[in-house]
């Protein structure tokens, strides 16, 4: 390296500090997500196999329409691009 001044020093001591910072705060996520990618799981057992912690149908619709009774659908308009298109909340 080139002779540094004080300045040059004080930037890449904070630099470097910063990254160092950053890895070991973030040391658990990227270890959960490589666990994820190896395991299928970030270590906690899932509901179900394939479909994992998915929310419960709101209905089944396979010889006729039976809705969930765990679940109330309340029917309402969007108004965030006022097109109003109709939209599904569970509530």
């Amino acid at each position: 390296m080139a002779n540094l001044t004080r300045r040059q020093w004080l930037k890449v001591g904070l630099a470097v500090g910063g990254m160092v910072t950053f890895g070991l705060s973030y040391r658990d996520v990227a270890k959960r997500a490589i666990d994820g990618l190896l395991n299928g799981t970030s270590g906690k057992v899932t509901r179900d196999r394939i479909f994992g912690n998915a929310l419960i149908p709101e209905a089944q619709a396979q010889t006729h329409w039976q809705q969930n009774p765990q679940q109330t659908i309340a029917m309402t308009q969007c108004f965030g691009c006022w097109t109003q298109c109709g939209i599904r909340a569970r509530v």
